[in-house]
């Protein structure tokens, strides 16, 4: 009874298409189009798109021909992940920073996820890849003796100069500063 009710359940399975039968066209399209579409639909924050346009930059130096869904598997990501540890090359010649790797690697992951979710592939292989940690930014502050200079500097744009000194006391990014309105 229990091969019975086995064999019943994969027919149901079969049935809906679960093994990919049914999706075997969309697993042939094109990945790299399919994440080029997804970014597009980020374009919600300046931030979070350059991110995702950074991503398939890196993705395209990596594999360097338009490759399908079946050929993204877990050795894949595993060798992508590799690409941005020891290879990716960020502005100026240099290793992409820590906290790059970690928000590119976590793009993809995404894009799997969200791929998934499409029915495009039936599992994601990225699970189980171990993600970048999260670095912790270095961070410069201005000496006492900086910030009075800047305070008796000349600025042409006092406006600047204030938000500038503004952002020093407070420590809110210019971007937090340029949404302040006056209430």
């Amino acid at each position: 009874q229990l091969a019975e009710t086995i064999r019943a359940q994969r027919q149901i399975e079969i049935q809906n298409g679960v093994y990919g039968f049914r999706d075997q066209e969309k697993q042939k399209g094109s990945f790299l189009s399919y994440i080029e579409l997804l970014a597009q639909q980020r374009d919600d924050s300046p931030g979070n798109h350059g991110n995702w346009t950074s991503m398939i930059k890196h993705l395209k130096a990596f594999c360097t021909y338009d490759l399908s869904f079946t050929e993204v598997d877990r050795q894949f990501v595993q060798d992508f992940k590799l690409f941005l540890d020891k290879k990716a090359i960020a502005h100026g010649n240099q290793k992409l920073s820590q906290n790059s790797k970690y928000s590119y690697f976590n793009k993809l992951r995404a894009a799997l996820k969200q791929a998934v979710k499409d029915g495009i592939i039936p599992t994601n292989p990225s699970e189980g890849v171990e993600a970048f940690k999260q670095g912790e930014p270095e961070r410069e502050f201005l000496t006492l003796e900086e910030l009075q200079s800047a305070v008796k500097a000349d600025c042409e744009i006092p406006i600047l100069k204030t938000a500038f000194i503004f952002s020093c006391l407070t420590g809110l990014r210019w971007s937090d500063i340029n949404k302040l309105v006056w209430s």
